[in-house]
């Protein structure tokens, strides 16, 4: 008889990764001009971040060009400033675009985990000509979701050493855990840098082979005995349609088509930090792209557009 003794070795093994900093956001009493100028006397009381790390095409590689962040906040809104060097400032890309539409440019910005939780976060990005992007991550399923959109100031402006950008971020725009007498948030200070290739720097290294970005970020403390508002936005719209129209044949009068007037209003109330209620009454489309032609001539299935709506967008990850 056999007997066949079978030891299984569990291997354990630890990635001792690099211990993430925590920066402290200092409080101030006086609130900087939003004017795409890093004044001393406005500023000399922030934190200040070096980007010093290249994590795409580099792997957490330094930073080719130099890039400073600053932050502070004054109980109403959080403050942040760049300063992008660029050694050939005719070579920055910027244009004045649409919010959302500035990704093929140059720009920087910030991601906020606002409850720590390095699932979701907040991103505000601006280019050098001060247009915005805003949008919301969600870390467990990779996505971005740029239907959201805050109300929020920001200028950029270029110089001969680069460009400078300010962001004034209230607090009423965000959502977070309140009724603490210290906030910890995740924060991540980004720049993109297209040059030869979509150049990314990072104040933070990246591990390639985590699944994930939020859980790698720096820490963010400060913030004391701040509250989230019971925000309240009342958008009420009005649409008027008259069209006019005539015969083909020669000195024809126009005749005009019956008046159609559409009142509606949209109505946003963030009631704690877990709930927020969206109505809306007649919604308004008319910002709303049209839909993008297509053909329904030997077709398989049916025509599919997709939705474009922000009213439908807003949280649409929830459910998917």
């Amino acid at each position: 008889m056999f007997w066949r003794i079978v030891i299984l070795f569990s291997c354990f093994c630890i990635t001792n990764l690099e211990a993430k900093s925590s920066y402290q956001i200092p409080r101030v009493h006086k609130a900087p001009i939003i004017n795409a100028v890093i004044e001393p006397g406005e500023w000399s009381d922030a934190t200040t971040v070096e980007l010093a790390f290249e994590t795409n095409p580099g792997d957490s590689s330094p930073a080719t060009v130099k890039t400073t962040a600053y932050m502070m906040e004054d109980g109403e809104s959080v403050y942040f400033a760049f300063n992008a060097h660029d050694p050939n400032p005719e070579k920055i890309l910027a244009f004045l675009r649409d919010r959302d539409g500035i990704f093929q440019d140059d720009f920087v910005g910030v991601i906020i985990d606002t409850f720590n939780d390095e699932r979701r976060g907040f991103e505000f990005f601006v280019n050098p000509l001060g247009a915005q992007g805003d949008l919301t991550r969600d870390d467990s399923r990779h996505r971005e979701d740029s239907s959201w959109d805050a109300v929020w100031e920001s200028v950029g402006q270029v110089t001969d050493g680069g460009y400078v950008v300010e962001m004034a971020i209230p607090y009423r725009a965000l959502r977070f855990p309140s009724e603490l007498d210290e906030q910890t948030w995740g924060v991540n200070f980004l720049r993109i840098y297209p040059r030869e290739s979509r150049v990314v720097m990072s104040d933070t290294p990246i591990d390639r082979d985590l699944d994930c970005t939020l859980c790698q970020v720096n820490k963010l403390t400060g913030m004391p005995n701040i509250e989230t508002s019971n925000n309240l936005d009342v958008t009420p719209t009005l649409t008027y349609v008259n069209s006019r129209q005539r015969e083909p044949q020669v000195n024809q009068d126009w005749q005009d088509s019956e008046i159609d007037t559409e009142p509606g209003v949209d109505v946003r109330w963030s009631m704690t930090e877990n709930w927020v209620l969206n109505a809306t009454l007649n919604p308004d489309f008319s910002q709303i792209d049209a839909d993008a032609g297509q053909l329904d001539i030997n077709t398989t299935f049916s025509l599919f557009f997709p939705e474009a709506r922000p009213f439908f967008l807003d949280g649409a990850e929830y459910f998917s």
